[in-house]
């Protein structure tokens, strides 16, 4: 048989074998990042200074984030809109900054040696203390963004929220002499310092989003067999159908078991992080880090990871 011919015959079998075995069901994508699996999140109109920087700037995070689609508004189920308020000050002064300058000189000094109970002379540079004026600029800047998420029918999900993200700096003065300081040389433009303010506000809103664009339902885990682990399936179809709560009994009653089942501590995950909530966001965090413990999985290190981030973000915004 020709390696020609072996290739063909596989694949058209191979994809065939798969819903003959599998009743139905093909082979599982493993990878839960494709197009279809994911409700496409969307940005509206955001008005005010940077607001369309922030808008094009949004999009392209979604479009390149695992979990999250930019789509038209038509297709959208998910639509970020708002608006943006820029505010920033600079103040501008003169550190006086005490500095040692070697003066070439040396002198000689004596002391006393407890150890050698004797006078013993040392020879020192000779410095002398200057008093320099150092500029420095204090730059403090905030952009602040109050924003709506609504379904494609227009109906609100979440806001008006709002979301400030600052910074305050120091550059030169003082910290010229200071290693890890900021120096005035460094001190970026205002339009580098709001792009910054950008970038950063797009990546919070982005875990802002995802509670409500991912479709937790196509992150389910069905087992470590090909066609999904027949003690894990009844509780992943319940889900799939909406009955969150019949999926849950399902992963406890399997956990009971065996509490170091990664497919069910995963999932159970899943729920809770579907609630949303700090107090179920750690409940989650918690049953992911013993699912990566035990298993080896890219949806459990990648659910870790969405479910810190989100504390984290809740932590911040109290």
């Amino acid at each position: 048989m020709t390696l020609r011919r072996l290739y063909i015959i596989m694949m058209v079998c191979v994809p065939a074998l798969g819903l003959a075995c599998g009743q139905g069901r093909p082979f599982r994508n493993h990878h839960p990042l494709i197009a279809d699996t994911f409700r496409p999140a969307v940005v509206g109109e955001i008005s005010g200074p940077y607001g369309p920087t922030l808008a094009l700037t949004l999009a392209d995070r979604l479009a390149r984030t695992p979990g999250l689609m930019s789509s038209g508004k038509d297709q959208g189920r998910v639509i970020i809109s708002g608006r943006t308020e820029y505010v920033l000050k600079e103040i501008s002064g003169r550190d006086l900054v005490h500095r040692e300058k070697d003066t070439g000189r040396k002198e000689t000094a004596t002391r006393w040696d407890p150890l050698l109970e004797r006078d013993i002379k040392a020879t020192r540079p000779v410095v002398q203390t200057e008093v320099e004026e150092v500029s420095f600029v204090w730059r403090e800047a905030s952009l602040k963004t109050t924003f709506y998420l609504a379904d494609a029918q227009g109906r609100e999900l979440d806001g008006p929220k709002t979301l400030t993200v600052n910074l305050s700096e120091k550059y030169g003065g003082m910290n010229e002499y200071n290693p890890k300081g900021p120096r005035l040389a460094s001190l970026p433009s205002q339009e580098e310092t709001a792009a910054a303010l950008v970038k950063e506000t797009a990546a919070r809103l982005i875990r802002i989003i995802s509670p409500y664009a991912t479709r937790f339902d196509n992150l389910l885990d069905e087992g470590v067999d090909v066609f999904g682990e027949d003690i894990i399936l009844p509780g992943v179809e319940s889900a799939r159908s909406g009955q969150w709560e019949e999926a849950m009994k399902t992963w406890q009653e399997i956990l009971a078991q065996n509490p170091d089942h990664p497919s069910a501590l995963y999932n159970l995950g899943l729920a809770y992080e579907r609630r949303s909530g700090q107090d179920n966001l750690v409940r989650a965090r918690e049953l992911f880090t013993r699912a990566t413990r035990f298993g080896n999985n890219p949806l459990y290190r990648e659910a870790l990871t969405r479910a810190t981030l989100a504390l984290r973000q809740a932590e911040n915004s109290q």
